[in-house]
């Protein structure tokens, strides 16, 4: 029978280098995803960073800073807003739809609250209108496109400020630059008027909106918290400035702010 016998040889050179280069090659490999991981970890802090500075206004940066740890849920959604403003907007714009904007008149109430009704998930009652309405500084307006009502608003007046309570558009009709005219509209009684700001208190969780207020020059100068009742949510408050001058959020009204885009 013969015998098994172990021959022990030198491996051949090429074969020895070729080892060598895959374990050094595996290492390099390894050096390079960690110094990535670290790269990308400070690129997305200074991004952070940056949309923070971009969403929240000079005069109420020290406040937001208050707000909760560097990965605070509030913090996290100003990066959403920043990219949503550059996609979500233009990805859903479709044509525009000129309309017609005029104040709100008793026949055009059964419109205005089947748009209320489809647009919230809370939404405004018919007592909460007529309790809004019968203000005297409150004031109703609808955006009208051939005789039928295709958005409205409510808003009030205070002293040197517009107060947006209530903002909506037909679903069918959304993303078609309704709800633009009707900011416009606003912006424009401003100077009319003799007023500074316009002001709203938006739901944290209404994204859309915050991004169309966001893209139409506004910026949030606050957080309330458990501003909802219905849900307890909290709510930003957004702010659109036509001077430099710095001054404090008004108090709110007992209706909450309601926004759909």
């Amino acid at each position: 029978m013969s015998k098994l016998t172990n021959i022990s040889s030198p491996l051949p050179s090429s074969l020895f280098l070729s080892l060598l280069c895959i374990q050094y090659f595996q290492k390099f490999v390894l050096q390079a995803l960690f110094f990535f991981a670290i790269l990308c970890a400070c690129l997305l802090g200074g991004f952070y960073f940056f949309c923070s500075c971009r969403l929240f206004s000079s005069q109420r940066r020290d406040t937001v800073a208050g707000m909760g740890g560097s990965l605070s849920p509030y913090r996290l959604r100003y990066i959403l807003f920043w990219i949503g403003e550059f996609f979500i907007m233009d990805l859903c714009c479709g044509d525009e739809i000129r309309v017609h904007v005029r104040w709100m008149v008793r026949r055009d109430f059964r419109e205005v609250m089947a748009i209320e009704n489809s647009c919230f998930e809370f939404p405004w009652g018919a007592e909460d209108f007529q309790t809004c309405l019968k203000q005297r500084n409150c004031i109703g307006m609808v955006a009208d496109m051939d005789g039928q009502v295709v958005g409205f608003m409510i808003y009030e007046t205070p002293k040197n400020r517009i107060h947006l309570l209530n903002i909506a558009t037909s679903p069918e009709f959304q993303h078609h630059g309704i709800a633009t005219q009707m900011v416009q509209k606003l912006i424009s009684k401003l100077a009319n008027q003799g007023r500074t700001r316009i002001s709203m208190e938006i739901r944290e969780s209404n994204l859309p909106a915050l991004v169309f207020f966001r893209s139409r020059g506004f910026r949030a100068t606050g957080v309330l918290r458990c501003f909802y009742e219905d849900t307890n949510d909290d709510a930003y408050v957004m702010q659109y400035r036509n001077d430099t001058p710095p001054t404090q959020h008004p108090q709110t009204n007992h209706i909450t702010t309601k926004i759909a885009s």
